[in-house]
């Protein structure tokens, strides 16, 4: 009989570079797609991306996965808490510590209706 040796290797190590990113909470990422399933139910939308890095989380919204984003969803670092940005284009369109609020603002952008 053979005797094998067993070797646990912790595979989840933190990288004190991932520890620097900035991500988006289980809360505040449930809010967010629960916004965005509105409109990709209404046929608005139609995909998503989520990026992180040491500056800030972001949430792209896109009518087309060969566009730029319609919509960016912010979170950024500052020296005492949070932000939370909404752009349209690159542009910021509003800003708020809740995102609460900044979800808020997303049905008042003004919309182009076809006939």
């Amino acid at each position: 009989m053979e005797v094998v040796k067993i070797r646990i290797i912790n595979e989840f190590k933190k990288d004190k570079k991932s520890q620097k990113n900035i991500y988006f909470s289980k809360n505040e990422l449930s809010l967010i797609l629960n916004e965005y399933s509105k409109n990709v139910a209404k046929g608005i939308w139609k995909d998503y991306a989520i990026d992180h890095n040491v500056n800030c989380a972001s949430f792209s919204i896109f009518r087309n996965s060969f566009e730029r984003p319609v919509l960016k969803i912010e979170k950024r670092k500052l020296s005492f808490g949070f932000e939370y940005c909404l752009q349209k284009n690159d542009k910021p369109i509003f800003t708020s510590k809740f995102i609460s609020k900044v979800l808020g603002q997303i049905d008042k952008i003004p919309k182009l209706i076809a006939f």
